[in-house]
């Protein structure tokens, strides 16, 4: 009897044992820690509302793609395959829809695994994608263009922590085990149909899928979607209707200068009134969409100049339209009815630039004409509508931000050329990191569904173009993010791209948008005006006496003589802004704490930034100071005449000059020879676009280690 009641006991026990076992409740591990999430029965782990695609280094899934897939398709599922390789070290088999269905699968593009209605392809259009699971399956599927490829790097990132910074430099995370919470729908549909980032280092290899940019600089091969291609792009009136053809003997082609008499000549722009212009430009637009057959959008739009036509027959469309804007719009209308039959699936693309940038009183754009404005003229510190300065030209007499609007009201497809770098001084930093994201939320708001962000397309030396190429995607896929997510991302890149000293990066961008907060600028703004005209720098005494002390042996003697005395004889050189102090410190104090190679190597080319600066503020106070040795010498030569007979003085001052300034600050000659060879070892070669990169104020010719450039002699206002 005691035996089987022990017996019975044991067996009590074990039922308890069994029921704790399959109680929903968690049960603690000896450490207190919650351990439901443990592997049992080999991978599978227990439902957690997970999906798990590599568990401890093996997997159960495949990758899906279809049998007949599209090209980029194909792409999208090897992508997807090396990231997770290089996550995981597992290869994830990549099968086609050929093969019998199991319950893990990655569903990448267009397969039979879809039920009816799963995905509504036509809303997808050829760049959207959605991202979702269902039980044990993972689907990415997009528009067979770009769409699917879109959602394996958006997967890739949102979901896995990759992040594609520039195109060379990259995060992903390594581990064993790759699982993600269930997805009820990610669904992703970009606001603006063509998406153009014009940086120079956006342009490498496939990076600008990754920034999933479709327009001129997207690879061309189907292979990665292709890309919107523009027959012609800009300015095109020139080669549809060329001078040098026809202007001999159809000189009535061509516009009329308001004297009514003369033609501007080959600069000037077509007559459109004219119907035998008409003729040969639609000839001529007909024959480029033939030879280009995959064209998406063909330019007809006006020559870079403001040489409209004024004969009578274009004066009368001015008078009824009220702008010139009307003029070009029946034109390129005329043209867009004529062919838009013959190529359906083609836009006709024209500017509203300049003089043509009001809206007309009468003409609006044809269905197939598209429309695009240019920020050219605006200010670029702060948002559009927002700036009290809203033009910077005397021949526009309306904001852009209500030109804008006037055009959203007429039609649904806007585009837009907006600017996004100082084009006199690429290297200077340009300060519009705080009217961007609103900008382009503008745009969308306002039926723009183009836009080309137009920067430093002819070298890699400017203020930060990984960073802009790769903020700009981002923002022009997703223009409604707040601005906690748009500087999220800027620190996310600084972090990942500059190191451990990413935040002195930061900082010297807050310094930067900071000084420069309460200044209206453009696209051509120095970093004088950016930065230093907070600084009395340059206060005038207001003395036009001659020192008491200067002599005439003085200045034939000039070698021995200190001209530094007389720098701030008729101007004080006061303090030194801070954008200067603290630039050089923060690069430097980033270069210090970088780990890698590549960490350093982008610190200091991004380091120009600051030196350019630096070198501007010293090129002022050098400029003020030898300027009024120049002036003083001036003066003394006019009230002393007799004592410099057969003189060269205009030599002399320049030669005095050249010697005050190498007394006054040598560091700055020898500051800039550093900053010349560092400029020159990152690769510039368009030596006649120095203008562009350096001050004109620089006067010594130098020969770098990397190369000579002849810089500008002397500004003729330093010997008035």
């Amino acid at each position: 009897m005691k035996k089987f009641l022990s017996i019975l006991l044991a067996l009590t026990m074990m039922l308890s044992m069994l029921a704790a076992c399959n109680n929903d409740t968690p049960v603690e591990s000896p450490d207190g820690s919650d351990n439901q999430n443990e592997i049992q029965g080999g991978n599978e782990p227990m439902n957690d509302g997970r999906i798990t695609l590599v568990a401890d280094g093996l997997t159960d899934y495949v990758i899906v793609r279809g049998e007949n897939a599209y090209v980029s398709e194909v792409t999208a599922s090897t992508e997807l395959q090396n990231y997770l390789k290089q996550i995981s070290g597992v290869e994830v088999p990549i099968v086609t829809d050929a093969t019998a269905s199991v319950e893990k699968e990655i569903v990448v593009g267009k397969t039979n695994r879809e039920a009816d209605g799963e995905f509504d392809r036509n809303e997808l259009g050829d760049d959207g994608f959605v991202i979702k699971t269902k039980g044990e399956k993972l689907y990415l599927v997009g528009g067979e263009k770009r769409g699917t490829l879109y959602s394996v790097y958006t997967f890739l990132e949102e979901y896995l922590g990759v992040r594609f910074y520039t195109a060379t430099v990259e995060k992903v995370p390594e581990q064993k085990t790759i699982s993600v919470d269930q997805i009820s729908e990610n669904k992703q549909i970009p606001v603006f149909e063509y998406r153009d980032i014009d940086w120079v280092p956006s342009r490498q290899g496939t990076f600008q899928v990754k920034l999933k940019a479709n327009g001129t600089y997207a690879p061309l091969g189907e292979d990665f979607g292709g890309h919107y291609s523009y027959v012609g792009f800009v300015h095109t009136l020139s080669s549809l209707v060329p001078y040098d053809q026809y202007s001999v003997e159809h000189p009535e082609y061509f516009s009329r200068t308001s004297n009514e008499k003369d033609i501007w000549g080959v600069n000037g722009q077509p007559c459109l009134s004219n119907p035998d212009v008409l003729k040969i430009a639609t000839e001529k637009a007909r024959q480029w969409l033939i030879d280009n057959p995959n064209a998406n959008i063909i330019s007809i739009s006006q020559n870079d100049n403001q040489r409209y036509c004024t004969c009578d027959e274009c004066n009368k469309i001015l008078a009824e339209e009220g702008s010139q804007s009307g003029i070009l719009l029946r034109f390129v209308n005329a043209i867009a009815t004529e062919l838009g039959p013959e190529f359906p699936n083609v836009k006709f693309d024209t500017l509203a630039y300049q003089y043509t940038r009001n809206i007309p009183l009468v003409t609006k754009p044809v269905d197939n004409v598209i429309v695009r404005l240019c920020t050219i003229e605006c200010c670029f510190s702060h948002p559009l509508g927002t700036c009290e300065d809203v033009s910077k030209s005397d021949d526009i007499t309306k904001s852009l931000y209500e030109d804008i609007q006037d055009w959203a009201k007429v039609s649904d497809k806007l585009y837009v050329w907006d600017y996004v770098t100082n084009y006199s001084h690429t290297c200077s930093f340009f300060p519009n990191f705080n009217s961007m994201l609103a900008n382009v939320k503008f745009f969308a708001d306002n039926n723009v569904v183009g836009l080309y962000e137009e920067a430093n397309y002819f070298d890699e030396l400017s203020d930060f173009p990984e960073l802009r190429a790769y903020i700009l995607g981002k923002i022009m896929w997703d223009p409604y993010m707040s601005e906690e997510e748009y500087w999220g991302h800027i620190d996310d890149f600084l972090e990942g791209v500059y190191g451990p000293g990413w935040q002195n990066i930061r900082e010297f961008i807050n310094i930067c948008q900071e000084e420069s907060a309460d200044v209206c600028f453009g696209i051509n703004v120095s970093p004088d005006d950016l930065f230093l005209s907070k600084v009395e720098r340059f206060a005038p005494h207001g003395s036009n006496d001659l020192p008491e002390n200067l002599t005439t042996d003085m200045i034939i003697n000039y070698t021995k003589t200190d001209w530094t005395q007389y720098w701030n004889y008729y101007k004080d050189i006061q303090n030194v802004p801070r954008v200067v102090t603290d630039g050089e410190k923060l690069f430097a104090a980033a270069y210090e704490m970088a780990e890698t190679d590549e960490q350093r190597y982008i610190i200091d080319k991004t380091s120009i930034t600051a030196d350019y600066i630096k070198s501007t503020y010293w090129g002022n106070k050098l400029s003020a100071g030898a300027g009024g040795v120049g002036k003083i010498l001036s003066k003394f030569f006019s009230v002393n005449p007799e004592a410099f007979e057969g003189v060269d003085t205009r030599g002399l001052r320049v030669d005095i000059i050249k010697f005050s300034q190498e007394q006054a600050d040598s560091e700055y000659i020898e500051f800039n020879k550093k900053l010349v060879d560092k400029i020159l070892s990152y690769g510039i070669e368009k030596l006649d676009e120095w203008s562009n990169i350096y001050p004109d104020y620089t006067w010594t010719n130098y020969e770098g280690e990397s190369g000579t450039i002849n810089f500008a002699t002397i500004p003729e206002d330093w010997l008035d």
